[in-house]
């Protein structure tokens, strides 16, 4: 049940983070309305699970609000991204910190830096969670909780494979209006050729 998404960029991506990233630059500043409401104390198993996502080797799929965004395969920082419905695909090997994209019609690869291969980047774990991962009195068993005066609610949970992220959930007094779901394969298992030039 695939379905695929044309047109994920770097400025779709930007225009569903705005609203996650203005309500922590309000819970990190602290202050007026939307002031967070504190949550239990940072949990062993969700850190755990942190690293695992910053540094593990894993491929992942990611379907966000029932729309397919894509594959991704990671390996400590290195990683592949195959989003849906876009004929790029983009590399970065965090060993010799270089990338590629290369186009799968044309058959053509080209250099690229980390940004610019992180451009395409709108659904792995590691890069959309880390804000969140640093909050660590909102973690408790497992799970990310934090609710705002101004009437939202995150929910993270960390109940994939090796404690890997599994879903993250936005919803205001409406209900959910964004969720992200992961589901993983070959967890250990990612080989290394992955990240090494395209057609090399």
């Amino acid at each position: 049940m695939r379905r695929g998404r044309a047109g994920v960029g770097k400025g779709a991506a930007r225009g569903r983070a705005a609203p996650a990233l203005l309500a922590l630059l309000v819970v990190l500043l602290a202050g007026g309305c939307g002031r967070a409401k504190t949550g239990g104390p940072g949990d062993a198993t969700s850190l755990t699970g942190a690293e695992m996502a910053r540094r593990g080797n894993y491929k992942v799929r990611a379907v966000e609000n029932g729309i397919d965004l894509g594959i991704g395969l990671y390996d400590d920082g290195s990683f592949r991204l195959l989003p849906e419905g876009r004929t790029l695909v983009a590399i970065f090997d965090q060993g010799s910190g270089k990338g590629w994209t290369y186009d799968l019609r044309e058959r053509r690869s080209r250099p690229a830096t980390r940004e610019e291969a992180a451009a395409l980047d709108n659904f792995m774990p590691a890069t959309l969670l880390e804000q969140y991962f640093q909050l660590e009195q909102f973690w408790k068993g497992g799970e990310f909780r934090m609710a705002t005066d101004d009437g939202r609610s995150f929910l993270i949970r960390m109940d994939g494979p090796d404690g890997l992220p599994s879903l993250f959930e936005v919803s205001d007094r409406r209900g959910v209006f964004r969720r992200i779901e992961w589901t993983y394969f070959k967890v250990g298992e990612v080989s290394r050729r992955n990240f090494s030039p395209p057609g090399g």
